[in-house]
């Protein structure tokens, strides 16, 4: 079981968590993402205390400068300069993000791509010996696809968001150790019944282990892309 597995909402308890996607702001879901990544717990855990550090009341509730080995993942796959205990009672304040300034040197590739998750951020290395017109030229046509695969992938991105609330239930129940396919489809079955119906009708399948396998898998993508994205 995580670490934090004592803090994690309960995944059977509805009311811990959002109903609906309309239900938190757009920042607050990019932080119900980023909060159950593993990546982000361990950084948090590796964390340093430093003299611009903010101290609240709660010990536990100390922003966290990132460890010399996890500052890379910070800055360009989470965008954080600071962090937040994951279960604390506070979230990443959005002023803490790092949006789209320090892009550094130029390439074609996104420059924060990290085990297979690449960033909006694109650039292009041009040549001051050379003309710029030329390359400048050369350098859209590529940009201009780089971002219709982007916009591509925002839109598959966003696709089920509807399914998000369940999704943030799925990941907590794997972290807390609770993976059985069937144990988690019986449950989400009998409360949806209740509260969901088109759920609930979406849910009568003949291979109820295939659906939250498929629900695991898009939970997971969509947490490694949440900090892409939102």
């Amino acid at each position: 079981m995580s670490t934090y597995g004592r803090r994690i909402p309960n995944w059977q308890d509805r009311d811990a968590y959002p109903k609906s996607f309309d239900d938190i702001y757009e920042g607050d879901w990019r932080w119900e993402f980023l909060r159950r990544c593993p990546e982000y717990q361990q950084a948090w855990s590796r964390g340093v205390p430093d003299d611009d550090i903010t101290y609240h009341v709660d010990i536990d509730e100390v922003d966290r400068k990132p460890a010399p080995e996890d500052s890379e993942i910070c800055r360009t796959v989470f965008r954080l300069t600071r962090l937040v205990d994951p279960w604390g009672k506070r979230r990443i304040p959005h002023r803490s993000m790092m949006h789209d300034a320090n892009t550094g040197a130029l390439t074609i590739n996104p420059p924060d791509k990290y085990h297979g998750r690449d960033g909006h951020l694109c650039m292009v290395t041009i040549d001051l010996n050379r003309p710029l017109k030329s390359q400048l030229n050369d350098a859209y046509p590529m940009l201009k696809n780089a971002q219709e695969s982007h916009n591509k992938e925002k839109v598959e991105f966003r696709r089920h968001t509807n399914l998000w609330p369940l999704y943030l239930r799925i990941l907590d129940a794997q972290a807390q150790g609770d993976p059985a396919a069937m144990k988690i489809y019986n449950y989400l079955l009998n409360e949806t019944k209740q509260h969901d119906v088109d759920l609930y009708d979406a849910m009568c399948v003949d291979n109820p282990a295939t659906l939250i396998s498929d629900w695991q898998t898009a939970a997971i993508k969509v947490r490694n892309s949440a900090t892409r994205y939102l």
